[in-house]
């Protein structure tokens, strides 16, 4: 099976994920399904659970999770993260996300979405001293 994301892409998605974390106290993940679910964002609130997502200190994870055979991606946010930011946000950040898909650009448009994110959430979720890593930088893979 054909990897979604070359060795370069993969590099550039775990390092705009560590910046994103520099800039703020929000905890990123990546993953790349290769399920075929019919409800994507079903499955995506199942790996939420999988890596540990909902244990955040702030109850702040947000997670981009790519399902390349259906050529879908679900961005979702724990409950800290939901009670402030609103739905026209999420979209704005999947549209984005999307036209890079459709060019056939994926690592860009998670970069892209990654960017998005780190602009608006690390303006309500500031970085600080006492932040810890909560949660590998490192792109999940399910197959």
């Amino acid at each position: 099976m054909r990897h979604f994301l070359t060795t370069e892409e993969e590099a550039e998605v775990v390092a705009a994920i560590r910046d994103f974390e520099l800039h703020s106290s929000v905890e990123l993940r990546v993953c790349v399904s290769y399920r075929k679910p019919w409800k994507p964002e079903k499955l995506a609130w199942k790996v939420f659970e999988k890596l540990g997502m909902r244990a955040t200190r702030d109850r702040n994870a947000v997670l981009i999770c790519v399902l390349p055979k259906r050529r879908k991606f679900v961005v979702i946010g724990d409950t800290g993260v939901d009670e402030i930011v609103s739905a026209p946000f999420w979209n704005h950040v999947a549209a984005e996300m999307a036209a890079c898909f459709r060019e056939e650009h994926p690592g860009a448009g998670i970069v892209r979405g990654i960017a998005l994110l780190k602009e608006r959430l690390s303006a309500l979720w500031p970085a600080s001293g006492d932040d810890v890593n909560e949660l590998p930088n490192e792109i999940a893979q399910e197959r």
